[in-house]
């Protein structure tokens, strides 16, 4: 999932040769609307865009991911932090070349640094982080976090992959097969 946000439209391929400039440029149409209050109203993918060059924009006109993630100061939510907190696992699963949530890292709670559209920034160096914004950090110390990774694109997982996640953690008894 996409845990900190997108930051671009999905499955523009920027390593193919003259579509970089297409997709960036596609990628700036949509950056100047995202925000405005007819598209956060009426497109869902909108609330999940975290533009990391207009972080004051985002925390201001965002209507989802700003508050579930306790970035609007002001408006902390501390009930969003405890129910995180009471997670009793959190299973994250990165798709290695997915092409659909950039950046990928996102689906490990990492993403851009604040005003780079290119430097990352991992999950336990990030602000949210390390100001426990919404309970992360209170979870990985509990050691209540397993970051997984998975050959291929956007849920593009191995049965094999599916099934053995499945076994792990959510089946309790070896009687059951899957």
């Amino acid at each position: 999932g996409v845990m900190m946000g997108v930051a671009a439209i999905p499955r523009c391929p920027l390593n193919v040769t003259g579509l970089k400039l297409i997709c960036n440029s596609v990628d700036d149409l949509a950056a100047m609307g995202v925000y405005t209050q007819f598209v956060q109203n009426h497109l869902a993918q909108a609330n999940y865009y975290r533009d990391p060059k207009k972080l004051e924009t985002y925390r201001k006109d965002g209507h989802f991911l700003p508050y579930i993630n306790n970035e609007v100061s002001g408006k902390e939510n501390s009930t969003y932090s405890e129910n995180f907190k009471s997670l009793e696992k959190l299973v994250l699963v990165m798709a290695e070349s997915d092409t659909m949530v950039k950046p990928k890292e996102s689906e490990h709670f990492g993403f851009f640094k604040d005003g780079s559209m290119s430097e990352l920034v991992d999950m336990r160096d990030a602000p949210w982080y390390v100001g426990d914004w919404f309970g992360l950090k209170t979870l990985d110390q509990a050691h209540k976090i397993d970051q997984l990774a998975t050959p291929g694109d956007h849920l593009r997982f191995t049965r094999d992959f599916l099934l053995s996640t499945l076994k792990k953690y959510f089946v309790k008894s070896e009687l059951i097969q899957i």
